[in-house]
Parts: structure tokens; sequence; C-alpha cells
């Protein structure tokens, strides 16, 4: 108790010292327990589920002419015939989600995210049922489980069970039981609605867009069952375009296990990997300088201790004290940490789109302790160690032993991190705007689209409907939007012959798609109003892997055998927002004659001027047509920002990164150059007295502080170039590294260096030679 009352005494009397360390500290911990506790959310989805060890979803590889993938989506005739084929296998179910989608109850509008089960959903995926028979409750046609803030939403406190619904504003439905709401890092969340799907829609002919998920008996692995899943689709009948590319070994079917669900394309993985790296970086630094600001109070401390050994305390007392008074200083930067973090929550929740109590769940909170526990270790046991090595006789000395070779070293890590994270910056900087501002292949500024579940009939009367409206230039139709990555795929044959050349992306549009979207038109013909099925319009990848050197216009390519007349082609265009890539492209004209059913139409609309005037206009012509139906329009521009939501996130987080190390750095610095300036303070005036001038006391300081900077700003421009390298692997369009952007982070921590340590020998530089020694 005594031990620790002389800490508290001794972090109440170095106030000015103290300051900077725990501002130093709390820099570190704020940044660390929010990107580890980001971290190990992400590492951790979907560990909620019961029996989570047993549940594995369903996946396929594809690799074809170098075009690899991974989709985990499948015909939703897999679930049932695999429960049927392998006894390991406990049960299964499918789904199909469908998004946000319209509710209606009691004349009131609401929106769920909303998929569509099987009857084993819940034996699968037990969500946790509040009420209902999880076994019953999606049994049966129009069947509808909600989830808990849903029901509370939309009933309050009723009993919602029996209730009717009416699904997208016109099918009544009956809410058959409620769910606990999901966690956030689930790959389900924002999961709101199940509804009970109608078992005459699934067939083999019907769409590959189900999740499949297995729930395997227990002590049996799943790995047992995948090399006997090429033989599973072939004998149950699967497409032949999907048997032609077994029998040539193209697909991969495997199980991953559901906690694992959100980390086969790595990219998680890599990303939490960088984010790791960047937090350990920033506690390390405000650890260190911790140190330094430690180190550099030591001669001041020293009699201190001295005293203290005289007295009776021994290495172990000091040690005690010194341990003390980082756990004293620890805690108020946790306080201050915690503070900052709640006064920035909406900025935390907006960078990483997590809300900060969900990141901190109780179910996750060894993380952050982990982080406090490493803070305080990194940053007590140095200086703790130091302080309990003095002895009496060199503390009566002022005698600093090696004290300046550790002030040395932890300012050389502290500007080696900080070149590294300046470099870094400047290359996320770089590649963000590289990436936002990257020709798409089409124009979309002034463009609008909106999804429809609609038929043939209706889709024409409201393409008429608009082209009368004033607000609007150019109507598309389409199955699909660039912003999705999911296109239909198709393998491109080579004749009849059923050898794969490649595999290409298809979609269907209609004769003014190509205006809207701004594609351009470079050889051939659009489509016109009843070209048939196998006519179809390229794109000059697609002519490119065909190995045409000619004129593509009039070319014969084949789709699992079938001719394909090629009548234009387009120029390329990119099918995501991020990490764009450009695919091989078939396009097909989509008709609207006839009665068809359209599961997902995408109406696109170029408008003339951007407004929401011009939406509501738009939307009000539209309502002419089908009163009963909302509309969502989505703006393409805001769509793009929002896919490239991820990749601003994380410039903005090494930003982050960057400025606090800077500021810690800083605060290192400064405490080192005075440090410096007082060690030699009569040096300094004898060489005045010998006609040193200001200029030469600066250059001395200047000097002696190269030798430390230039080495550690090699140190980290090398780190942040092999590490940069690696990062920027991931893009499809990246960067190239030139030497310039390296100079300038180089030179801007030089110049910063430099600075601050001509504005701290300012005033030793122009003082009064007599008065330095007389007060030295």
């Amino acid at each position: 108790m005594k031990n620790l009352f002389f800490a508290l005494r001794y972090s109440l009397k170095s106030l000015r010292g103290n300051i900077s360390r725990v501002v130093s500290i709390t820099l570190g911990l704020a940044l660390g327990l929010l990107a580890f506790s980001f971290i190990v959310f992400d590492l951790s989805y979907n560990s909620f589920l019961p029996d989570k060890e047993r549940v594995y979803q369903f996946w396929v590889y594809y690799d074809v002419d170098g075009q690899k993938g991974n989709f985990d989506t499948t015909f939703g005739t897999v679930a049932p015939a695999l429960k049927a084929d392998f006894p390991q296998i406990e049960t299964a179910t499918r789904f199909r989600r469908e998004g946000a989608v319209p509710f209606e109850s009691d004349k009131r509008d609401f929106e769920a995210n909303l998929v569509v089960a099987d009857t084993s959903f819940f034996d699968v995926l037990d969500l946790g049922v509040i009420s209902g028979d999880p076994h019953r409750a999606l049994a049966g046609k129009d069947k509808v489980m909600i989830s808990e803030s849903f029901a509370r939403r939309l009933f309050g406190r009723e009993d919602p069970v029996g209730k009717e619904l009416r699904y997208q504003n016109k099918r009544p439905v009956t809410v058959s039981g409620v769910f606990k709401d999901i966690p956030h890092n689930s790959t389900l969340w924002p999961l709101e609605a199940i509804l009970s799907e109608n078992d005459s829609e699934i067939s083999w002919n019907n769409g590959d867009g189900f999740d499949t998920y297995i729930k395997m008996q227990p002590g049996t692995d799943p790995r047992t069952i995948e090399p006997e899943l090429n033989a599973f689709f072939i004998r149950h009948g699967a497409p032949d375009f999907m048997v032609d590319a077994i029998q040539q070994g193209l697909p991969r079917f495997f199980f991953v296990p559901v906690t694992s669900t959100n980390l086969v394309d790595g990219n998680t993985v890599r990303m939490a990997l960088i984010i790791g790296i960047l937090a350990l970086l920033i506690i390390f630094v405000s650890s260190m300088n911790y140190v330094l600001i430690s180190v550099s109070m030591l001669v001041r401390r020293s009699k201190t201790i001295g005293t203290l050994k005289c007295n009776g305390a021994g290495r172990g007392d000091i040690l005690a004290i010194s341990l003390y008074e980082t756990a004293l200083l620890v805690s108020a930067a946790l306080l201050l940490a915690t503070v900052l973090i709640y006064a920035m929550r909406a900025q935390v929740e907006t960078l990483t789109g997590i809300p900060v109590s969900v990141l901190f769940a109780p179910a996750r909170i060894w993380a952050p302790l982990s982080v406090i526990l490493l803070v305080f270790l990194l940053s007590s046991l140095i200086p703790a160690l130091l302080f309990a090595s003095v002895s009496v006789q060199a503390a009566f000395r002022n005698c600093s032993g090696n004290r300046r070779r550790w002030k040395q070293l932890l300012l050389a890590i502290e500007l080696i991190c900080v070149s590294f994270v300046t470099v870094f910056v400047l290359i996320t900087g770089l590649q963000f705007r590289h990436m936002v501002s990257l020709d798409m292949g089409y124009q979309h500024d002034r463009l609008i689209y909106t999804e429809l579940k609609t038929d043939s009939r209706t889709a024409n009367l409201y393409r008429e409907a608009l082209r009368s409206l004033p607000e609007v230039e150019w109507i598309g139709m389409s199955l699909n939007v660039p912003l999705n990555k999911f296109y239909n795929g198709t393998l491109c044959t080579e004749g009849a012959t059923n050898n794969t050349l490649f595999s290409s992306r298809t979609d269907m549009v209609d004769t003014g798609y190509l205006a809207t979207m701004g594609i351009e038109l470079v050889a051939g013909r659009n489509f016109t109003d009843g070209t048939p099925y196998d006519q179809v319009i390229v794109n000059e990848l697609y002519a490119k892997l065909q190995g045409w050197t000619d004129d593509p216009v009039g070319k014969i390519t084949y789709n699992f055998g079938s001719p394909m007349t090629v009548i234009g082609v387009i120029r390329d265009f990119k099918i995501k927002a991020v990490n764009a890539e450009v695919p091989p492209m078939q396009l097909h004209f989509l008709s609207l004659q006839g009665n068809q059913n359209f599961d997902n139409l995408v109406l696109s609309i170029r408008l003339r001027e951007m407004n929401s005037r011009s939406i509501r206009a738009v939307e009000a012509k539209l309502k002419q047509v089908t009163p009963q139906v909302r509309f969502k329009f989505q703006i393409f521009d805001e769509q793009l920002t929002v896919e490239r939501h991820y990749e601003r996130a994380f410039r903005n987080t090494v930003t982050t990164v960057s400025l606090a190390t800077l500021i810690i750095a800083l605060m290192g610095l400064i405490g080192y150059v005075n440090d410096e300036i007082r060690r030699r303070t009569k040096e300094i005036a004898i060489r005045k007295v010998n006609g040193a001038t200001a200029r030469d006391i600066q250059r001395l300081i200047l000097h002696d502080l190269s030798v430390i900077t230039l080495p550690a700003i090699l140190l980290g421009i090398t780190s942040a170039y092999l590490f940069s390298r690696e990062w920027l692997m991931r893009f499809n369009d990246r960067i190239t590294l030139h030497w310039w952007i390296f100079a300038v982070g180089a030179l801007f921590v030089a110049v910063i260096v430099a600075c601050v340590a001509l504005w701290q020998t300012h005033r030793s530089a122009h003082g009064d030679p007599i008065k330095m020694i007389r007060t030295e």
C-alpha cells in the first residue's frame, strides 16, 4: 500500500511529463481497442449458432480460362438430394435471398430483409425461436417467420402469431412465428423475415441462386463426401452445361464451416492482418513513446530512487512503485480513451459499419482486455527495470549509464513507424483515387435504376409511360446491373465439340439499354425489336479470347455447342465497383412480348438532370401504371460510393493511424530534443563562449539527430514498400509504386524532424552562456 501511495504522489508531482505519457497511451489505446475489437468481430461470424461445429455451407470453385471464383449459391435441388444420398448428413436446407422487400400491415408500409426458405431451415440454422413451432412454421404456402425487432415494429407488444401481412403489398401471408434478432457478425444479418417457399418452383432449370447448408451427423466429416460430389451432380440430372464442365474438371465442390463462410475469398483475413499490423504499430509506438519519456525523466528521478533505497527500499519496492505508477497512468488513459470512443461513436460506426455497443459486446470483452494488458506490459516493464537497477552511488552522481542509448533506440523505432505509415497512407490514398477515377466503360452520371418483380405486359406499359416524360432521356431494361458481379455465366465452346474455350458472363437487354448506360457500340449494330435469341452482341475481350483478329460481326460462336451469330461488338465495361473486372460478355435480346414473368427486372433510366424532382416525376408516372407497387430507386453514383465504402473506410483508418502515430512521435521527439539540450547545456554554453553562433549550435543538434533519423527513415520506407507491394496485389487495377512516393514520404518525415529540432533548440542556441552555466 505504501508503494501505491508513493506512485500516486510521483504521478501528481510530474504533471507535464505525465500529461504527455497519458495522451500518448490514450491515442494508442483508443485505436488499439477499436481495431482489435473489430478484428475479433470480423473473425467470429456465425459463432452464435448452436451445433455450429456440425453446420457447413456448400460452395463451388470455378477456374475457367484463368477466371477464378468461389460461389456460395447453387441449384435449389441440391439440398434435399444431398440429404437423401449421404447418410452422414443429418439434415439440409436451402434458401434464396430476396433483399429488402415491402410488407404492409394495417395500411402501413414496412420494409424487411427477406429470405425464402424450406421447412428444414431452423433444423440447420437454429436462430433461436421465441414463438411458433420451428419445425412446422415454414410448412405450407404463404407462411412467414419474422424477427423480434421487426415484430415490435409491426405489432408493438401484441402477439404477432396468426396475424396477416401483405407481402410486396399484394400477397397475403400469415405470421407463423418469431425468431431472435440476428447478430451483426452473421452472414444472415440483417435478416428480418423468412418466407415459406413454393416447392413446385424448384428444379434444375429454375436457377442456381440458392444458399445451401447441411448439418452433419455427430462425429462425421464433410470432406468424406466431397470426392463423390461430381458423380452426385451427374447422377441427379444436372443441366448439360454443368455435366460438361464437371467432365472437363472445371468446378470443384466443397463444404465450408458455417463459422468460416466469410473467410473463403481470403479478403477478410488479409484485411484483418493489415488492420492488426497497423493496430500493433500504433500500440507499440504509443508504448515506446511512454518509455522514451519515462527514460528521459530518469536523471530527475534518480535522487528520489537513491533516497528511497537509503531508507530501506529494495529493488522490489522500486519495481512495484514504477509498475503502480504505470497502472495509474494507463487507467487514466483508458478512461480518456473510453470517453473519446464514446464521443466519436457516430464516426466509428460510419467507419466500421458496426455500432460501438456491438463492437464491445460482453461475449468478446476478452479482446479489449487483452489490448489493455498488452499496453500496460509494453509501457511498464522497461522503465520499471531501469529504475530498479539504479544504484545509490549512481543516483547521487547523476549518472545515466546507458540511458542515452535507450533513448536513441526508442526514438529510432518511433521514426521507423512514422516513416512506414506516412508512405503507406500516401499509397492507400493514391490507390483509392485511382480506383474511383477508373473508366468503368459506361456513363454512370444522371443514372438511376430500380429492380422490379413484374410481367412483360406491365414492363411494356412502364416503358411507354416513361418515354413521354420530359425529365427522362433514355430508358433501358436488363436482368442485371453492372454493380452486380453475379451475372449469369455460359461456357463458350469450340464449335459443336463442347470443348470449353472460356467462360463468359451473359445478360439480356432491350433496345434502349446501351444508350441508357452509355456503353459504346464499336462495331455492328444494336438489337431491334424481334431480334432472335441466337443473335448476340459481345464485348471486345470476348472477341479477343475467341482469337478473332478481323471484324467479329457475322462470326459464329457456340454456347454449350449451340451456335450464336455475332451482330455487334461493344466496348469492355466493368461489372464491379471495387476491384473491378472486365469479363468476356455476351448480350442477348430481352423480349417483352408474350406473357413472361420476371423475378428481377432492372429498369435503368438516364435523366436529363439529376435531382429529386426528376426522380419524383418518374415515380409518379410509374404509379399511374401500377398504383399499388412501391418503387425504390437507386442513384447509380451513390451506389458506387456505397460499394466502395470498405476501401474508403480502410483509407480513412490508415490516415487516422498515421496522424496518431505522427502526434505520438512528435511528443517523443520534443521530449528527446529537450532532454538532449538539458544534458548538453554546459557543452552548448562553452561552445558559445568560444565563438559558436546560434546556427552552429542548431547544426550540431541536427547533425546528431540525423544519425538516428536518416537510417530510421530508410528502414521505414523500405518496410512500407514491401508491405504495400503485397497489399496492392489484391487489386486488379493498381497504381505503380513510383520512386517519388517514397521520396515524398521520406522528405516529409525529415522536414518534420528538422522543424521540431530547430524550434526546440532556438532558445538554447540564442541564450546567454553565462546564465546557462550558472543554472546548469
